[in-house]
């Protein structure tokens, strides 16, 4: 056995000086970017109750709430609900949305609105806490004075959701770019936005293409559907801002 080990010797040096061309990995076809048609509407619906209730953290209620025939009823009732909101603001003419599709099956696999909305801080209570609309917040101490003035016109990126599949594709960057230029081309030069305190992971991502945080929103509220239904629970939001570049 030693001797054959060492007669396939040369052979393995041999073959060491040759490299194999390294195949090159399968890649997604590139989707296309543009705002939705109506008829986008209710898969753009589908996608949202998709990734906020069963794949984005906080992580996805286990059991997934299908178990409970009350919660599949609240499902579909939230689903009707999210197509009807966003064929509401689809009409509106402060509401721009971007969708991506797959171009092979026309699949919606990636949303973003831009909401141009009142959005700012009020005033600074006397504990240093901001008061902003209705509630209290707790501001960062790094975020620009700017933010302490009074309520301002804002375009705020909302509902940024990309089919799992699709992830680190550079998809998200991209639907978060067609905002930053549509809020561009209307002579805004902030883009804001809310991530829940608990989303550490989106929260080092926007802050990865330039985002910086500005005070927490401890009065906000988002849905939840368990066994008994739907119901709208307290949350806390992190609020973010970006300037755009003339």
């Amino acid at each position: 056995m030693r001797i054959l080990a060492l007669a396939l010797v040369p052979l393995l040096n041999i073959f060491s000086r040759f490299k194999l061309p390294s195949l090159p990995l399968p890649s997604l076809p590139q989707p296309s970017l543009s705002p939705p048609l109506t008829s986008d509407l209710d898969s753009c619906a589908d996608l949202l109750i998709e990734i906020f209730f069963f794949t984005d953290p906080p992580p996805p209620q286990t059991p997934p709430p299908t178990w409970s025939p009350t919660a599949n009823l609240s499902i579909k009732s939230l689903k009707r609900r999210t197509s009807k909101e966003l064929q509401d603001r689809y009409d509106s003419i402060n509401d721009y949305m971007f969708c991506s599709k797959d171009p092979t099956t026309g699949e919606v696999i990636g949303f973003v609105e831009l909401r141009v909305r009142n959005f700012g801080i009020k005033e600074t209570l006397n504990d240093g806490s901001l008061r902003f609309n209705s509630g209290v917040y707790e501001y960062f101490p790094n975020s620009p004075p700017s933010s302490r003035l009074s309520f301002t016109l804002t375009p705020v990126i909302t509902n940024l959701i990309v089919n799992p599949k699709y992830r680190k594709t550079g998809l998200g960057s991209k639907l978060v770019k067609c905002c930053m230029m549509k809020a561009k081309s209307l002579k805004f030069d902030t883009v804001a936005l809310q991530v829940e305190k608990s989303n550490l992971r989106s929260i080092e991502w926007y802050e990865g293409l330039g985002f910086e945080k500005l005070y927490e929103d401890k009065s906000s509220r988002r849905v939840e559907v368990g066994v008994f239904g739907e119901r709208s629970v307290r949350t806390t939001k992190v609020t973010m801002s970006k300037s755009i570049k003339w």
